[in-house]
């Protein structure tokens, strides 16, 4: 009977030690503001494993870091960070963990809180500047020169610290911790801010900024596009230009290489000066420099503007045609000038490059004239045939700068005959016959037949076995083909600089075969 009575003794100790405890989430409960704080579930005392328990954590007042401000984390891990919102009007907050899943033990499956109490600090409600409130990271003008100003706000909830940052250079007269007066720089930086922040001890990296952003009013000479950079001046030549700029009372304008600058007159950021070119005797390329003033900011930027001079006559050897070598009929042939390795005709630009103002086109042969397209500045002109002769005409052309005209430019174009060559027949036994016609256009014009011209006839090894040349501007010639072999011959028709190329078939009844 004793022996019975430990064994009951024992059992019902066991039952009394199995999972007496749970569990709980430690961490700070007076954390910080916008600080990473750590977080973690821990048994208390000895609690059942976790294993088969699901981790879900939620947040009130701040958000799970590196989660893009995630509140809830679903399927955790026992360990969480979190940054708590710094709002200085509620400063509750709590975390939580639940436990659960049906592999989780019943004793230990539930939510778990953590109250917290957040310390926070104020915001800025903004800043004066000599009386006259502006929001945070407001942008004002501050004007050069070292008139003393002072910056102002007020206190901010929970600060214990305050640190005003003004811009290197500026002299702090006097400061509180809601208020700076500063002695700016003369016109330096140009642009800054002046920043004010609050932080409280207990907190490190808890803070509070507030920032007034300024510009200081520097001079400024605008730049001046290309395309309204002034054409070449004749040698010796004045012209005007006018730039302009902004927060400035003058300019100063220079000139190099032979160019002067003089009569400058700036009112209201615009200014006006006289430049004028070098002598004549050569071309000059100089730069006009422009910078801007301020009496009380100092210089501010400079611009370049390229100038040019023009003191020697056009080069003739510069002179090409587009055109030139190509051949005139009657319904004309479009020509345009190239100078400098430059087609004006399809790169043209107003006022012309290179100083050109004139172009003159002429013919020195009688069966051509020229017309100039005086629309596009004579850059291109038009050459007609006076009579369809099928011999090269000779043309000339020139281009005058603000110096005078180049020499005449020669060159020459192909005149069209006016007809074309009828051979017949083909294939042939016995003659063939060439005959110059009119074509269509030129019917009626008797010159297209009065021309001179030969017929030379091939075999497949390029040897001549016939060959003729009309007489006395006669319309015809013929070949008598009979005891040539049988195959294929190529004609070959020459007039003036013109060559045809036919193939004709000489049938086998001529063959001497």
């Amino acid at each position: 009977m004793k022996k019975s009575l430990l064994i009951l003794h024992f059992i019902v100790f066991s039952v009394k030690v199995l999972y007496a405890q749970t569990y709980q989430i430690q961490g700070q409960t007076a954390p910080c503001a916008s600080n990473s704080i750590p977080y973690s579930l821990v048994a208390v005392g000895n609690s059942p494993g976790i294993s088969g328990c699901t981790i879900s954590w939620t947040v009130t007042g701040g958000t799970f870091s590196n989660t893009n401000g995630q509140t809830t984390i679903n399927n955790g891990g026992t360990s969480v960070d979190v940054i708590w919102n710094n709002n200085a009007s509620s400063t509750s907050g709590k975390i939580e963990a639940t436990l659960s899943g049906s592999g989780c033990n019943s004793t230990i499956a539930k939510t778990y809180t953590l109250d917290v109490t957040i310390k926070t600090i104020g915001s800025f409600s903004g800043i004066s500047v000599n009386g006259t409130n502006y929001n945070c990271n407001s942008s004002i003008s501050v004007p050069c020169g070292t008139t003393p100003i002072t910056f102002a706000t007020s206190t901010v909830a929970n600060a214990t610290n305050y640190q005003w940052i003004v811009p290197s250079g500026w002299t702090v007269s006097s400061s509180n911790n809601t208020s700076i007066t500063v002695i700016p720089s003369q016109n330096l930086p140009s642009s800054g801010s002046v920043s004010i922040r609050a932080t409280r001890v207990d907190c490190a990296g808890l803070q509070s900024t507030c920032s007034i952003n300024f510009t200081r009013p520097t001079p400024v000479v605008n730049a001046v596009p290309s395309s309204q950079y002034p054409p070449p001046f004749c040698a010796g030549e004045s012209k005007q230009l006018t730039v302009t700029g902004a927060n400035l009372t003058s300019m100063i304008w220079s000139a190099n290489n032979g160019f002067t600058v003089s009569n400058v007159i700036t009112t209201a950021n615009n200014s006006v000066a006289t430049i004028t070119a070098p002598p004549s005797g050569t071309n000059a390329s100089g730069t006009i420099t422009v910078t801007a003033v301020s009496s009380s900011c100092g210089n501010g930027n400079s611009i370049s503007i390229p100038v040019s001079s023009i003191g020697t006559l056009p080069s003739v050897a510069l002179i090409s045609v587009a055109g030139q070598g190509m051949t005139v009929c009657s319904a004309g042939l479009n020509l345009g000038l190239i100078y400098n390795g430059v087609n004006l005709s399809t790169n043209v630009s107003y006022p012309l490059p290179f100083g050109i103002t004139q172009i003159e086109w002429a013919p020195t042969s009688g069966n051509v004239y020229v017309v100039g397209n005086q629309i596009n500045g004579g850059v291109t002109a038009t050459a007609y045939a006076n009579s369809l002769s099928g011999l090269p005409a000779q043309l000339r052309a020139r281009i005058r700068n603000c110096t005078g005209w180049s020499e005449w430019y020669v060159f020459y174009v192909n005149v069209c005959s006016g007809f074309r060559f009828v051979y017949s027949p083909n294939p042939t036994s016995e003659v063939l016959t060439i005959t110059a016609v009119p074509t269509e256009e030129n019917k009626d014009l008797t010159i297209a037949t009065e021309i001179d011209f030969e017929a030379k006839l091939l075999d497949q090894d390029g040897k001549v076995v016939r060959e003729s040349k009309n007489q006395d501007n006669e319309k015809e010639l013929s070949f008598d083909v009979k005891g040539l072999k049988a195959g294929t011959y190529y004609l070959h028709i020459l007039y003036g600089k013109e060559l045809e190329k036919h193939q004709i078939i000489i049938s086998k009844s001529a063959s001497t075969n």
